[in-house]
């Protein structure tokens, strides 16, 4: 009889050490934010019709990355499943020089929709997965030439997400989490500049855009 009640102790300890790190995982709604260190990359490809040649440069250059998030999810037996809605924007600029042409890139704001799931390896802590699509907001400038009409030129590029990361529970509440993103752009940045001089001639500008980050954040559960 001793030995049942104790194996009866013991199952219910375990019962409530797993109850208590289960209850720390809430579904729901959450907001938070973001801050990390962001790597943008821009193949940027100049061509004139006048025959002048085409020149291509990549313009990479690290900043800073913050932004805000709100999401609602659901959690399963073994991870969870949800959406995510963010709003991100970087310091990260290059600049570039392409025969008499030069010039600069710049990504301001961006909106993204994704799903974000999580499957648990440890109490309270999940390897995450997240998969969505989003809008940016670039400027680019050009300047140098006498030829073409120098000026900046803003342009809304869409772009699919990718990210993968961890995510640990402090309380019931409150999470903290690590994560790599990647953004590449659906579309192209396309620009054509007309020659001052009234003769129809034009020089094209186009840039292929995609980066990476890695970013900390942190997690708030109503």
């Amino acid at each position: 009889m001793r030995h049942v009640v104790l194996k009866l102790c013991l199952a219910l300890c375990v019962f409530g050490v797993a109850a208590q790190a289960s209850g720390l995982e809430k579904s729901g709604f959450y907001l938070g934010g973001t801050l990390g260190v962001n790597s943008p990359t821009v193949k940027s490809t100049v061509s004139d019709n006048t025959g002048l040649g085409t020149f291509s440069t990549d313009i990479s250059k690290t900043g800073l990355m913050f932004g805000l998030h709100a999401g609602w999810r659901m959690y399963v037996k073994e991870g969870f499943h949800g959406v995510e809605a963010s709003y991100r924007d970087s310091t990260a600029k290059g600049t570039y020089n392409m025969g008499s042409l030069g010039g600069g890139f710049k990504t301001n704001a961006s909106f993204d929709l994704s799903y974000k799931g999580g499957y648990a390896f440890a109490p309270q802590t999940y390897v995450t997965g997240r998969l969505g699509y989003g809008w940016l907001r670039a400027s680019h400038q050009i300047s140098g030439s006498s030829f073409i009409n120098n000026g900046s030129f803003n342009h809304t590029l869409g772009y699919v997400l990718a990210g993968l990361g961890v995510e640990h529970y402090l309380s019931n509440s409150l999470s903290l989490s690590g994560e790599y993103l990647y953004r590449h752009a659906t579309e192209d940045v396309k620009k054509r500049h007309m020659y001052t001089n009234g003769s129809g001639d034009y020089t094209d500008i186009k840039g292929k855009y995609s980066d990476h980050s890695f970013v900390l954040g942190i997690n708030y559960f109503f």
